[in-house]
């Protein structure tokens, strides 16, 4: 939606227009995002007229009326318009919001990309650009350029644990299109968020779930049930689905004696909960069969010791019966 530009009009790094500045140009084109946020664009255009009789230079404004322009069918004016505006070079964000607007309208996703990498060049440490490059990368799928970005985005700004998840997530992303998933990116991936891990910087329900997703894919299910029973376990605060997250890695692990256990906890608490009383049926169910089979082996163990036995007993009668063979010779004699 453009009411989310002037939002973003306030540059927070070395930027060539002021602060007093773009709160002057956001006073000025409050009414402009507003008409074309509500589909009156001929209303829209008629007022950045106005604005560019007094002030030609401003960019934002003309591609506000580029996008206006488009909407409205014009399409070559616009056109027009708009390249004027690219070819200026103008590094302000609501400039560059209100081209990449134009663009993602007319589905050249491209060119969004072409528009953030100049914007990045010119600005290399602006967040706000870098993080604009990266959403723009994820459109056209280019998950390898988009790590490289959150790499970026992670040096600037060391702080800000999201970027670094950013790029975990690019590796998972590329690991997902890899026909050898588990040769390089699952464990790149896993070896970041464990190192993320051991360093105590994961602070987010997010950042455990993204941990997890990662063990799942790699078949590291202790480690898993591990790290759900660890503090950092304890960072995703809703209690019932830590206690699933464990249910499941019991039950893929085959551990039924302990998921009866963990099921009829749940059950004591939520008694009304079908999903429960259904998988602790279920896992009652696979109780029994493993029970049935390590019974079966042991009885099975055991019938062939009676055989064993068996075949003493008779080994002792052929024994006697060789005695009585031999009390016969000796009557014989």
């Amino acid at each position: 939606r453009v009411a989310v530009f002037p939002s973003l009009v306030r540059e927070k790094s070395n930027m060539a227009t002021s602060q007093a500045e773009a709160e002057q140009m956001e006073r000025k084109l409050r009414p402009i995002y507003d008409a074309i946020d509500n589909g009156q664009n001929k209303k829209a255009v008629q007022m950045m007229d106005k604005i560019l009789k007094k002030h030609e230079g401003m960019h934002c404004a003309k591609a506000l009326k580029a996008l206006a322009l488009l909407r409205m069918g014009r399409n070559e004016e616009s056109l027009v318009l708009i390249d004027e505006v690219i070819k200026s070079q103008c590094g302000d964000q609501a400039t560059l919001q209100a081209v990449s607007m134009y663009h993602r309208e007319t589905g050249e996703n491209d060119k969004v990309v072409e528009l953030y990498t100049a914007a990045a060049a010119k600005y290399p440490t602006n967040g706000e650009i870098l993080t604009q490059l990266f959403m723009a990368y994820v459109r056209i799928g280019d998950h390898q350029k988009q790590q490289q970005t959150a790499v970026n985005l992670h040096k600037n700004f060391p702080e800000n644990g999201p970027y670094y998840c950013w790029r975990v997530m690019s590796i998972l992303m590329q690991a997902h299109e890899s026909t050898d998933r588990k040769g390089v990116y699952l464990p790149l991936a896993e070896r970041l968020l464990q190192k993320y891990i051991e360093e105590n910087r994961v602070e987010t329900e997010a950042e455990v779930r993204l941990y997890l997703i990662v063990l799942e894919l790699v078949g590291k299910t202790e480690k898993r049930l591990e790290v759900m029973k660890s503090e950092t376990g304890k960072i995703i605060r809703n209690p019932l689905e830590r206690a699933s997250i464990e249910l499941s890695c019991l039950v893929e692990l085959e551990r039924w004696d302990d998921a009866s256990e963990r099921l009829r906890e749940f059950l004591l608490e939520y008694p009304d909960q079908w999903s429960y009383i259904r998988e602790y049926a279920h896992v009652q169910v696979k109780r029994s069969v493993a029970a049935l089979k390590n019974g079966r082996g042991a009885n099975s163990g055991g019938a062939n010791s009676e055989g064993a036995n068996s075949g003493g007993a008779n080994s002792e009668g052929a024994n006697s019966g060789g005695a009585n063979s031999e009390g016969a010779n000796s009557g014989g004699a």
